[in-house]
């Protein structure tokens, strides 16, 4: 018998999952019954859980700023409380994964307060707005008067529909939403991108009425990391960018009969010239895949400044979060305060001084893949085994480096109030330190004559652009005026040739973890005696 459809087992999943029970909420949980499921309906909640567990346990938010799940004004704010936010277990932030960047807070693709829609930016078109444009070419014969009306109403349901937005236009192609509601200058983004859960806006935010138990503001104070996250159990496959369908997420009808099949059955695509409301099912967003396959990638990798190689050294390198992330290669990065109070200290750290904070940072490239798999690897598994790990294309790194061409520091001066406008604190970047184009790597200083406010730095260091999966995302075509013409997705599935592997140039990067450097206020020095 022939194995099921991916889509099939998923849904048989989903039905054996909706069977079980859900565990008691009041219930301790070393007393559940293991015939239930059990969750935690908030952070609060599995703070709680873990604290019955009584284990160390690490909690690193993940894929925040991806739009597929996350409705347009989701706000990293509201969970910035005691109650909400547990800085002992959340140290780390994710901010790559195989779901894209959810690093850069871009604030042209902000919701407003207001379900308002905004007009078109040189560097972003709200699918509000295009949804609008679409409704007043199917307008014909109408009276102005009522195409207006027809145009308001789709504009009005496409806010509501948010990641989904071109299901309230019946009948239309992906091509002909252009790149709507995605982030034209993003280095590999999240679909959608959501900018207030993105890792700039975190550092950015304090907490209007809480303090910490230091007394300092309430603020998050993540290290950053990256992960793989792409399902298929092939960890760090952002080595090489080789066989998108199998490295990365991409999951689609492998037919055009497929596809029409999910269309009738799963998403109920509707008929008609006008617009349409779209029902909220998470169920339908997981099939309906088309737009956010461009933005599926091999994924990132987390590395750690560890004393060892075993667990213990690990975990103690992620507590303290001395650790960083990079976009798929490895890529080595230090980046140390030099002038602390109590002398280096690394990423990761919090310091309190009163003069100005001198940083160094070194870092280089990747070593360049072979092709293939080395010779340990075949001796120790089968051809079919490393065609099923990874496609015969296994870690394969020789002895020369990617040059690394620049290192970039984000500063940014997290609120003194709540109401202070987050996009004036973020300076991106604040330096831009070239790099000579050394394999051995690139080294730098540099120091913040500016500081008077609790501030946050970190850095990225930049490999010469090498190609990469989805590195163009949707392949916006743009008039002289920068408006878009036309996009090519690299769609899953049949209608992207499977050895298409959408390679566009990018410059790979790695994130270190920030410094957070506390503003100390010098004490007052005692006047002179006259004695």
């Amino acid at each position: 018998m022939a194995a099921p459809a991916p889509y099939a087992a998923l849904v048989d999943r989903f039905g054996e999952m909706a069977g079980v029970p859900s565990c008691p909420d009041d219930a301790p949980v070393r007393e559940l019954s293991p015939d239930c499921l059990e969750s935690a309906a908030t952070p609060g909640d599995l703070f709680r859980k873990l604290d019955e567990w009584g284990m160390p346990a690490l909690v690193i938010p993940h894929g925040l700023a991806w739009g597929i799940h996350a409705p347009p004004a989701a706000d990293l704010r509201t969970q910035l409380r005691r109650a909400q936010h547990d800085p002992r277990r959340e140290r780390l932030l994710e901010v790559m994964s195989g779901h894209g960047n959810g690093e850069e807070y871009r604030a042209s693709a902000e919701a407003g307060a207001e379900p308002v829609c905004q007009a078109p930016t040189a560097d972003f078109l709200p699918c509000c707005w295009r949804a609008g444009e679409l409704m007043r070419e199917r307008c014909g014969e109408l009276a102005p008067a009522e195409c207006e009306a027809r145009v308001e109403e789709a504009q009005r349901l496409a806010l509501e529909a948010g990641a989904q937005a071109h299901r309230v236009i019946p009948g239309t192609r992906t091509e002909e939403w252009l790149d709507c509601d995605q982030c034209r200058d993003c280095f590999k983004p999240a679909s959608f991108l959501r900018p207030r859960l993105t890792a700039q806006y975190a550092a950015a935010l304090s907490s209007a009425d809480e303090s910490d138990d230091a007394g300092r503001p309430f603020r998050y104070r993540f290290g950053f990391i990256a992960s793989t996250d792409t399902h298929t159990a092939r960890a760090g496959s952002g080595y090489k960018q080789v066989a998108r369908e199998a490295m990365t997420d991409q999951h689609a009808p492998p037919t055009e009969a497929d596809a029409r099949r999910i269309e009738r059955f799963v998403l109920r695509t509707p008929e008609g010239p006008g617009p349409v409301a779209y029902e909220p099912s998470r169920l339908r967003a997981l099939f309906d895949a088309e737009r956010t396959a461009s933005f599926l990638y091999p994924g990132g990798i987390v590395a750690v400044h560890a004393a060892g190689r075993g667990r213990a050294a690990i975990w103690s390198a992620l507590e303290r979060r001395e650790v960083y992330g990079t976009s798929g290669p490895r890529i080595l990065l230090w980046f140390d305060l030099v002038n602390g109070p109590e002398g280096r200290a690394p990423m990761g750290s919090e310091v309190a001084l009163a003069e100005a904070p001198r940083f160094e940072v070194r870092a280089a490239g990747a070593l360049v893949q072979r092709p293939g798999c080395p010779d340990e690897a075949r001796a120790a598994l089968s051809p079919e085994r490393l065609r099923a790990l990874c496609v015969d294309e296994c870690h394969h790194p020789g002895e020369e480096r990617h040059p690394i061409v620049a290192i970039e520091v984000v500063r940014i001066r997290p609120q003194r109030t709540a109401d202070e406008p987050v996009a004036r604190l973020i300076e991106d970047p604040w330096l831009r330190l070239p790099c000579a184009p050394d394999p051995s790597g690139c080294a730098a200083g540099f120091s913040d004559a500016d500081f008077a406010r609790d501030t946050v730095y970190y850095v990225r260091a930049l490999q010469a652009e090498t190609p990469a999966i989805n590195g163009a995302n949707l392949r916006t075509r743009f008039d002289a005026e920068g408006r878009a013409l036309s996009v090519e997705p690299c769609a899953g599935g049949w209608r992207t040739p499977a050895g298409d592997d959408c390679l566009a140039p990018v410059q790979e990067r790695a994130w270190s973890s920030p410094i957070y450097v506390d503003f100390a206020a010098p004490q007052a020095r005692p006047a002179l005696s006259s004695r």
